[in-house]
């Protein structure tokens, strides 16, 4: 069981060190080919003739020494060749990629600020009106959205500085995680940003209803407190009584005729009827 588990492993070595020289050689092979023609036409640019040269003889005696030791090579030298290879050319292909992911990393990060930015234009006199009141204020008082944006404008402006001056063939003097990160830290600012401002209208509205409720109850009061007043000087000035030369002429006549007309005349007798 042991040897059997000893010859498999020999042969996924082998064959991992076999397809990764023939992974190699081929994408070297298309070097200067168009891509119409299964070429890589960024390859050049990311790789120098110079640095070419020894990569392809390290791949040529790769597969020379695999094809003369292919099974009687140990374990370990299957292993350790496949490493340095994949090392060697693991540079390269990290350059590659960076090199084709870089341009579409930078819109992206472009993209992401001149959101915020227009975001921001639009938003400004609301977020001053609420920073100006004392409820809302509470919530942006601490909290400034340009710090954010302005790291993001200083990193674009470095590496666009750097990339005028750098070789694709060296060390990315940027990589696109970099980039990536600083665009994410941009979106997740604006999410902030929008969070705290939606927080602050609703507590400037909560508040200024509050404020509409209480200024209505104060005019309330005060209407009721003049109502009061009107209602204590009537009663403390007390209606004056009509005297007789103040009645109305009609209410005179129509007394005196009534008192005429029940009171007996002074010389009228009662008749006496004798049945």
């Amino acid at each position: 069981e042991d040897a059997e588990h000893a010859k498999q492993a020999l042969a996924l070595a082998r064959n991992d060190l076999e397809s990764l020289i023939y992974h190699v050689r081929d994408k070297l092979r298309t070097y200067n080919v168009p891509e119409d023609e299964g070429g890589d036409e960024d390859l050049p640019k990311i790789l120098s003739l110079e640095q070419k040269a020894p990569l392809e003889a390290e791949v040529s005696v790769l597969y020379d020494w695999l094809d003369m030791h292919a099974f009687d090579a140990s374990l370990d030298d299957l292993m350790e060749r496949e490493r340095q290879l994949k090392q060697a050319w693991h540079l390269v292909d990290m350059r590659l990629k960076e090199y084709k992911a870089r341009p579409t990393a930078i819109k992206s990060l472009e993209d992401a600020l001149k959101s915020f930015k227009a975001r921001l234009a639009t938003t400004k006199s609301e977020f001053d009106k609420y920073l100006e009141d004392e409820e809302s204020q509470k919530v942006l008082a601490d909290y400034s959205p340009m710090e954010p944006m302005q790291k993001a404008e200083d990193f674009l402006a470095d590496i666009q500085s750097k990339l005028t001056t750098a070789t694709d063939t060296d060390e990315p003097v940027v990589y696109v995680s970099e980039i990536d990160e600083h665009r994410d830290t941009l979106r997740k600012a604006e999410i902030t940003y929008n969070g705290r401002l939606r927080m602050a209208e609703q507590i400037h509205a909560i508040a200024e209803k509050r404020r509409v409720a209480e200024a209505a109850k104060a005019e309330e009061k005060e209407q009721a407190k003049e109502q009061e007043k009107m209602g204590s000087e009537q009663a403390s000035d007390p209606k004056p009584e009509t005297t007789l030369s103040e009645q109305d002429p009609g209410e005179e006549e129509t007394t005196s005729v009534t008192e005429d007309s029940t009171a007996p005349a002074a010389d009228e007798q009662p008749i006496h009827t004798d049945l």
